[in-house]
């Protein structure tokens, strides 16, 4: 679900998502209730725990309504694991991930980018601006034989776009200096939504500096993500100053 809903989001496809979206105290039903009226689909992730979910049943059965009562299909089933599918729904087509991630993915686009997006332009997130043009950009920086002025000149434009999974690629790009890739790092915690994961896995990385882990650590932070800080606070080997940071923000 991690991975689907930052791929997601990379696609400039807005999604809600319960673990980011309810809060300590808040009413599990009324923000439930809220997302499933205001959102246009509803994804069903199949597999054997999640059909047996109260939780899962109760949310299908609403969106059961809605789709009656609105007439549209609005529940998209996404098939991760084999399982018993519910009857209600098991007439639909699924995009089926257990064998293809990808391709699973792309049926799941056709629903929720227009066509013409799919094949003719770029996501959202990269502000309309071509592949190849993003291409172009990363061919200069990766390039040896590019001057520095070239190559600075290519990464702030790539910064500029915030595009996220490019400047992840930039990130772990063993030849990128160690300041680009700080820097590329900042502007993925500054949009660490749908990336909480990524962040806490450079925070856990024993071969991460202490930049490094500072600035994934204040992505956690600003997007609240209470799963991986509790986490971390709770971790043998989190180190005192991480504890300190998360307590901190807390108080």
């Amino acid at each position: 679900m991690e991975r689907l809903s930052s791929d997601l989001k990379r696609k400039g496809i807005k999604i809600w998502l319960y673990q980011n979206n309810i809060k300590v105290g808040d009413s599990i039903i009324d923000k439930i209730e809220k997302g499933l009226l205001e959102q246009d689909f509803l994804g069903i992730v199949l597999s054997p725990n999640s059909v047996n979910s109260a939780w899962v049943k109760k949310e299908l059965n609403a969106g059961l309504i809605r789709e009656i009562n609105e007439n549209f299909s609005f529940i998209l089933p996404i098939l991760i694991k084999k399982c018993k599918i519910p009857p209600l729904i098991s007439d639909k087509k699924y995009a089926d991930f257990r064998k293809n991630y990808e391709m699973g993915f792309d049926d799941l686009l056709q629903v929720l980018l227009p066509k013409e997006t799919i094949t003719k332009k770029t996501p959202e997130i990269i502000r309309e601006t071509e592949e190849k043009d993003i291409h172009k950009l990363l061919t200069i920086l990766n390039n040896p034989f590019s001057n520095e002025n070239d190559k600075n000149e290519a990464f702030e434009k790539i910064i500029e776009l915030k595009t996220v999974y490019i400047l992840i690629q930039i990130y772990e790009n063993v030849w990128t200096p160690y300041q680009r890739k700080l820097k590329a790092l900042n502007v993925i915690s500054e949009n660490p939504l749908g990336n909480e994961n990524y962040l806490y896995s450079i925070i856990e990385n024993p071969f991460s500096s202490i930049e490094e882990q500072e600035i994934s650590l204040e992505g956690l932070l600003r997007a609240n993500s209470e799963k991986y800080l509790n986490e971390l606070l709770n971790g043998v080997f989190t180190p005192s100053w991480i504890i300190e940071r998360i307590s901190s923000n807390h108080e």
